[in-house]
């Protein structure tokens, strides 16, 4: 499927809507038959207004260093990339589009989990104390924890020097 939905995003509150709805599907073609592609007419939007786009997209064609999708329906987030002060900004807008966390949009699976938002983080190649810190200020605000699945036991190390007591890291393979 091919799309350009360059109306939809034209002011700061029709963007702000379609990056959430943008985020909630992302995990949707990796269980279904389908693509999608979405083509911006970059004349009409900013360069700031893509990558707000391209980082709730598992791929992209724009220079993104990092990407968070919802993934498979009910299931955990996935993060990939990197996270440093230069997308600071992007991460705490993109992490607030996400959502995670919200008990009025998944109270069932909060429950199952006991309150927690699984990230899956093993496509992380680097993330630093302040990205750490802005998912510990999220969870903190949505009452749940944040467990991030990591293959970096460094990511571990940094959380427990940072004494977050919302975001727990776990080891994955």
């Amino acid at each position: 499927m091919f799309a350009d939905p360059t109306p939809l995003v034209r002011t700061p509150a029709q963007l702000d809507a379609f990056a959430r709805y943008e985020y909630a599907i992302g995990g949707y073609p990796r269980v279904a038959p389908m693509r999608a592609v979405c083509a911006y007419d970059r004349s009409e939007i900013d360069d700031r207004a893509i990558a707000e786009l391209a980082c709730v997209h598992e791929r992209s064609n724009v220079p993104i260093s990092f990407h968070i999708i919802a993934g498979t329906p009910g299931g955990m987030a996935v993060l990939s990339g990197e996270l440093d002060g230069a997308v600071e900004g992007l991460f705490v807008t993109a992490l607030r589009r996400s959502e995670l966390g919200r008990p009025e949009l998944g109270r069932s699976e909060l429950a199952r989990s006991g309150g927690a938002v699984v990230i899956d983080a093993r496509g992380l190649r680097f993330i630093d104390h302040r990205a750490l810190l802005h998912l510990q200020r999220h969870a903190r605000e949505n009452a749940v924890t944040v467990v991030l699945r990591t293959a970096k036991a460094s990511v571990r190390r940094l959380a427990g020097l940072l004494e977050l007591s919302h975001v727990r890291v776990e080891i994955a393979g």
